[in-house]
């Protein structure tokens, strides 16, 4: 970068001498980014992730002394309006207190009302280094927890032109951090939106951050990497895992399967997350594209009854039912892969108004059929195969599905 080199160049690289004060030294408890995920979400046992079992984590944590939340974001996926409640339940579910959360360039793009709104149900802990102090966001540019002061980094700087007319470029906003570093005495860190490779990049132009946590990555390991004096960290992705950094320099991966209860708080949050999707009638303001029409899977019985009782004993015959169970029955995310041709205009609106096509019907894997139905030589239905599981078995959501496998389960 021009700017870095400039400002290498004027002496402000070697000016920062990295003597530190007497601040303790915390547990840092890194969060893979939820990237729009607040619960697990699928068909591979065990599910991993969300805010519950995460909160339950957490609280085990800090049983044990100081343990500050680094969250480096993206907190949502996409733009959309689900979305900008979803990085307001997360907002709130970082607790304050000991918790850093890292603005990315996916919620600036939701704007700045958005991000002021994460901002304060959070307790002041969003930070953006693109933005300058006293920001009328409420958004500082950086937070300490214990000996460290963390700032945080999109690439996309541009992005940020949403929020303020002139958002901090790199040069800027990590001089910025540096200065502010010394002044407290406190260990630069920075979380960064990016992969590996470029976070090895930026240490190397910036080889006075001693941590930079990095937001793509895999699946968090006890080996820390390093580029020169710079620690990097990930803890992977979609909110399944965090990862521990001791003060002792030992690291310490946290799956979150099952081990962990639903944390009652978090809980709270999540039913209020999930009643403002309904109340705001998300799921029928999902667009839709038009279709054939449907049948029903009880207009396939009749003349396909072996097939009809082994759908029967099938999961996919129980799917809206699963949704129901846990509340998320109005969730757009999930009802999709619950029912039949949720996307299109005859398909499914509601149990009451389409009970026919509830669950993972027939439909689901064979296309609509009603044309069939009426008649069945002339309106033949297409052979099907393993890309017709793929919408809904994708690696996402079933990363151990194998066509071949599941197919023995479910053959008719």
């Amino acid at each position: 970068m021009k700017a870095a080199a400039a400002l290498a160049a004027a002496g402000i690289a070697a000016a920062f001498a990295p003597s530190f004060g007497p601040h303790p030294e915390p547990r840092l408890i890194i969060a893979s980014p939820a990237e729009g995920h607040l619960s697990p979400c699928g068909c591979a046992k065990p599910m991993l992730g969300g805010i519950l079992r995460r909160a339950s984590a957490l609280r085990f944590e800090r049983s044990g002394g100081p343990a500050f939340l680094i969250e480096p974001g993206p907190f949502v996926a996409d733009a959309g309006r689900q979305s900008e409640i979803k990085a307001e339940t997360l907002a709130e579910s970082a607790g304050g207190g000991q918790a850093i959360l890292g603005l990315t360039a996916r919620e600036a793009a939701l704007g700045p009302a958005l991000v002021a709104s994460m901002a304060r149900l959070s307790g002041g802990a969003v930070v953006c280094s693109h933005l300058r102090p006293g920001n009328p966001l409420g958004v500082a540019p950086w937070k300490s927890a214990g000996a460290w002061l963390f700032g945080s980094f999109d690439p996309d700087t541009q992005a940020f032109a949403e929020l303020t007319d002139e958002p901090l470029g790199e040069g800027e906003a990590m001089a910025a951090l540096m200065a502010e570093a010394q002044r407290q005495a406190r260990k630069p860190a920075l979380m960064l939106r990016a992969g590996e490779r470029e976070a090895r990049a930026f240490a190397r132009r910036w080889p006075q951050l001693r941590l930079i946590v990095f937001q793509v990555g895999s699946s968090p390991g006890e080996v820390a990497l390093r580029e020169g004096e710079t620690e990097l960290a990930s803890a992977g992705s979609q909110g399944r895992r965090l990862l521990a950094l001791m003060p002792d320099g030992q690291r310490r991966p946290i799956e979150l399967g099952p081990q962990f209860a639903d944390d009652d708080d978090a809980a709270g949050l999540y039913r209020r997350y999930l009643a403002r999707v309904s109340g705001e009638k998300l799921l029928e303001a999902m667009p839709r594209r038009g279709s054939p029409d449907f049948a029903g899977s009880n207009a396939c019985m009749s003349c396909h009854p072996d097939a009809a009782e082994v759908w029967k004993g099938t999961a996919h015959a129980d799917a809206l039912a699963t949704l129901e169970q846990t509340g998320n029955d109005r969730d757009p995310d999930c009802v999709s892969c619950h029912v039949v041709g949720l996307d299109t205009v005859p398909g499914f609106q509601d149990r009451k108004t389409t009970p026919e096509l509830s669950d993972v019907g027939c439909e689901s894997c064979h296309g609509p059929g009603a044309d069939h139905v009426e008649a069945p030589h002339k309106a033949p239905m297409a052979r099907i195969g393993s890309t017709s599981c793929a919408p809904c078995h994708n690696a996402e959501h079933s990363p151990l599905f194998n066509f071949d496998v599941y197919w023995e389960r479910i053959k008719h």
